[in-house]
């Protein structure tokens, strides 16, 4: 058949929407059921020959999946003597296949494989007009055709399309429903849950919803508020008619208004609403919100902008207030006392210098060129550390952090000075005292680096030693941050390390001693970080100093070791140690509601038949088999672990009960198949019992799942089954 090209032909493209519409109805999911079967049985018997099957086409084989007499293998689709129904979508039925020219020569007629002789062959063409498959029935024997059989197999070809297609349908209702369902569950919940007051009612205003918040913002319960008058539930009495119609006339779209409201104890309120229509039934939604606080605010709105004036005057820093709307000729509006005490100007006398009569004179070019962009919106803010004249003619330094505010045509700046004249001598000082410290720094014997802890170098690599730089091979360390010298794998835990990282840099911790993955060159090596916080005279958080001793050989042993104590050695899988600790973590994940857990138990029937006769070798090469199965097969997130001899266990998270049977389902006919690749060379064949228990319950016992899942299993030993009958849910 095609298999398509870059460039797709309208036959391509035809069979691939076949091919899709196979799989869409699941026709090579798993079996087709008990009535599927029949209506094979019943072509066989309309044909009164000893063999029916049902075939379906995907894009390279044909797979017999409900047999009547003979079981065929899967064989490739030009290989199949249906090939031509396939192709042409017309039945072929003849009495003797040697007389219809379309199979005559085919291996299974002309006696090189067979000798097929009576042959009745009848597409499944879906809706859309796709050949899924054949009903076909066939004997060794000469018949005559009868009309009655071609109509009877015609009728039971529609038939069974009719079921495929039927059940297509019902699987995208059920889907839908559920769908429904879990958005109505969301919403109920979400309307649970909000901490806004949330009711509904008809359009004459009686209570038809009323959510926990509406309790506690009404006092009245639900049971009390529903069926209602809502008016007069929460409304003054001299105003109930005019909020029934503000009520009917906002409902017709949604509107925010503001309502004087009472409780149940008589006690009076503010709300803030929301109404909007109930498309769903006739009425409306409301969502309420006491407003009250926010209301009494806006009252005080003038005594706030009092306070801020009395603020303006209070600040600890200088701020002045300049009117920029013509740059030509700046003008002071506006100075605090304490930017007058910092330069020793009155607000009259600053008026009368400007802003140049305050500046250094080797500081003007740089400060009208941040102005000016301030103004073309190039800087936001514009800070820096500067020189000013006193009005006595010292010079006082100054930190500024300028910007500007814009109102109606008016243009202004707003500029915060802290004298730092003292704090930059006061570093100077520090500065000296560093560099005594810095021989010592350089020439540790372990790799040290000084990490920023504030909000301008958080993170930030401020100095690093060259024993740090010959640790990890890299000279661009120092200004880098601390996360791009930690190694990124998820495996890591870089993150962790942030994060405790953060509380040392907000003054929570003092000190972290961790071992961490530091990138090395092409790879990583292990050390010990011992991170201590140090603060300044006033007790604020100033710099970390990071001390890292390699412990790459030490950490490489003890990760042996571990690996050793929780991997089965034969498969390489998890061991029950491993699994124990796996199960009990997805058990605890159980809490946050991301779906069921599934725990599958496997073991091997017939295995020790396998070491009987063909030799433990043969048994150990089968469980490596098995092994390679179960990771080919499962999730990226379940796992699987060997529990010893012949049984296995895999876990599942996030698995619905159907996923978790399929998912089995798979499991056992890949071992089946790795079974039957010995049937050769031993008597009987290698099969697996699965046994399948799925919880939700965060609660249970690792013990009680396993133990459950085991007896599920025995269950099916017994019963010769693989999953699908031993599904248990506790």
């Amino acid at each position: 058949m095609p298999t398509g090209s870059p460039e797709l032909s309208a036959a391509d493209l035809r069979e691939r929407a076949r091919v899709e519409a196979v799989h869409a109805l699941g026709l090579l999911d798993g079996p087709l059921g008990p009535d599927v079967e029949d209506l094979v049985r019943l072509a066989a018997e309309v044909c009164d020959v000893p063999n029916a099957m049902l075939n379906i086409f995907d894009d390279h084989w044909q797979h017999s999946v409900a047999t009547f007499g003979r079981q065929p293998p899967s064989i490739p689709l030009e290989a199949a003597t249906c090939f031509p129904v396939l192709l042409s979508g017309i039945e072929m039925i003849t009495g003797d296949a040697r007389e219809e020219p379309r199979i005559a020569d085919h291996p299974y007629v002309n006696g090189t494989l067979a000798d097929l002789r009576f042959y009745a062959s009848v597409p499944l063409i879906t809706e859309a007009g796709h050949v899924v498959g054949t009903l076909c029935a066939y004997d060794l024997d000469r018949h005559e055709v009868q009309p009655a059989q071609i109509r009877l197999m015609r009728a039971l070809a529609a038939q069974l399309v009719g079921i495929f297609e039927l059940r297509r349908a019902v699987a995208q209702v059920e889907q839908i429903a559920d769908r429904l369902a879990d958005e109505t569950e969301r919403a109920d919940a979400v309307l649970a849950s909000s901490t806004d007051a949330y009711f509904a009612a008809r359009p004459d205003g009686v209570v038809t919803a009323w959510n926990p918040a509406a309790e506690g913002l009404f006092g009245y319960r639900a049971a009390e508020a529903i069926g209602q008058d809502l008016a007069r539930l929460i409304v003054p009495v001299g105003d109930v008619e005019r909020f029934r119609g503000l009520s009917l006339e906002h409902a017709r779209e949604r509107t925010d208004l503001r309502k004087l409201a009472h409780r149940k104890d008589g006690s009076e309120l503010m709300l803030g609403l929301r109404i909007w229509p109930n498309h769903a039934h006739d009425g409306w939604h409301a969502f309420a919100r006491d407003i009250t606080e926010l209301d009494a605010a806006e009252r005080e709105r003038d005594a706030a902008e009092e306070r801020w004036r009395v603020a303006f005057e209070a600040a600890p820093v200088g701020v002045l207030v300049s009117d920029l709307t013509t740059l030509e000729r700046p003008l002071v509006v506006s100075a605090n006392r304490k930017y007058t005490e910092i330069l020793g100007y009155s607000l009259e006398q600053l008026q009368v210098v400007g802003l140049a009569g305050v500046i250094h004179p080797e500081q003007v070019d740089q400060d009208l060129a941040a102005v000016v962009r301030l103004l073309d919106g190039s800087l936001e803010v514009y800070r820096v550390d500067k020189r000013y004249l006193h009005a006595d003619g010292h010079v006082v330094w100054g930190r500024l952090t300028a910007s500007i505010a814009r109102s109606g045509d008016k243009v202004y700046m707003i500029s915060q000075v802290e004298d730092i004249t003292t704090l930059l001598a006061d570093e100077r000082a520090r500065e000296r005292a560093e560099r005594l410290l810095t021989i010592a720094f350089d020439h540790a014997p372990h790799g040290t680096a000084i990490i920023g802890v504030t909000d301008q170098d958080r993170g930030r690599l401020l100095r690093v030693n060259p024993a740090l730089v010959d640790m990890t091979g890299r000279d661009d360390l120092a200004g880098s941050h601390l996360s791009d010298l930690l190694d990124p794998d998820p495996e890591s835990r870089t993150d962790e390390m942030l994060a405790r990282f953060e509380q040392v840099a907000a003054g929570e911790l003092e000190n972290l001693d961790r071992v961490c993955r530091l990138r090395a060159g092409h790879g990583y090596i292990f050390v010990q970080a011992t991170i201590t916080l140090s603060r300044d005279l006033e007790g604020r958080p100033e710099h970390a100093l990071a001390q890292l001793r390699d412990v790459t050989a030490q950490q490489a042993h003890e990760e042996w070791l571990t690996r050793h104590a929780k991997t089965d050695e034969l498969t390489g899988l998890a061991n029950r140690l491993a699994m124990r600790e796996r199960l009990e973590a997805e058990i605890d994940d159980l809490r946050f509601g991301h779906g069921a857990l599934a725990v599958l138990m496997l073991d091997l029937d017939r295995f020790k038949a396998v070491n009987d006769t063909l030799g433990h070798e043969a048994g150990d090469e089968l469980l490596l088999q098995v092994a390679e199965v179960l990771l080919n097969e499962l999730p990226a997130q379940a796992l699987a672990a060997r529990l010893g001899g012949d049984e296995f266990v895999v876990i599942a998270p996030q698995q619905s009960t159907t996923g978790a049977i399929r998912l089995a389902e798979r499991i056992a006919a890949a071992v089946d198949e790795l079974g039957a690749q010995l049937s050769d060379r031993m008597t009987g064949c290698v099969t697996c019992s699965v046994g399948l228990v799925t919880t939700e319950n965060p609660a249970t016992a690792p013990q009680d799942l396993i133990r459950a899942a085991d007896q599920a299993m025995y269950r099916n030993k017994r019963n010769r089954n693989r999953a699908r009958d031993a599904v248990v849910s506790i």
